[in-house]
């Protein structure tokens, strides 16, 4: 099922649309009339949250969207008529992409179930990325200490051999061996 973009950063003419599980975007091919993209975004959510009359304001302000709500949204009338009331089985909600995407939409209760666990999910295997990221970055601290070790090292030599204390093979062999520790 199609889902009603109300605003945000996507491309004018782009649809989004949920389907078994997955979210996906079809945007317009600069350049290329009736040729779009498709993506599917569901591992891209890192952020949904429904937009009711109580929480407009947070969740617009939050999105620095509090131009979009006035300008998009209109008065608090057209609001309440795209929060559809109660009796309604659309939802309105707030999403934002990885990829640096964000958009306000309008979509049934089960397209917004479809963001909402795409988020849960994405969530979840977030703390093992995150593990993940962490391990890489201790891996670039060490190189990069390394790194300045070598540096040091390099620096000492060069001293040496100034001074005389080693000769010029010297120096050529223990800065070989040096460079290759990077």
């Amino acid at each position: 099922m199609s889902i009603k973009v109300v605003g945000g950063n996507l491309l004018p003419r782009t649809d989004v649309s949920t389907m078994s599980g997955h979210v996906f975007i079809h945007a317009p091919v600069p350049g290329k009339w009736f040729k779009t993209d498709t993506r599917d975004v569901t591992t891209d959510i890192i952020a949904v949250e429904q937009v009711t009359d109580e929480n407009k304001n947070s969740v617009l302000g939050k999105a620095g969207w509090g131009t979009l709500g006035a300008v998009a949204l209109g008065p608090v009338g057209m609001l309440a008529g795209l929060l559809l009331g109660g009796k309604s089985k659309e939802i309105c909600f707030a999403c934002k992409l990885s990829t640096g995407e964000s958009f306000l939409a309008s979509g049934s209760v089960s397209d917004f179930q479809t963001f909402a666990g795409a988020y849960q999910a994405n969530l979840a295997s977030g703390v093992s990325e995150l593990n993940t990221m962490e391990a890489e970055a201790d891996q670039v601290v060490a190189k990069l200490d390394s790194d300045i070790d070598v540096v040091a090292s390099m620096k000492k030599i060069g001293e040496l051999r100034d001074a005389n204390l080693i000769t010029p093979e010297e120096f050529d062999a223990k800065k070989k061996e040096l460079m290759a520790r990077i």
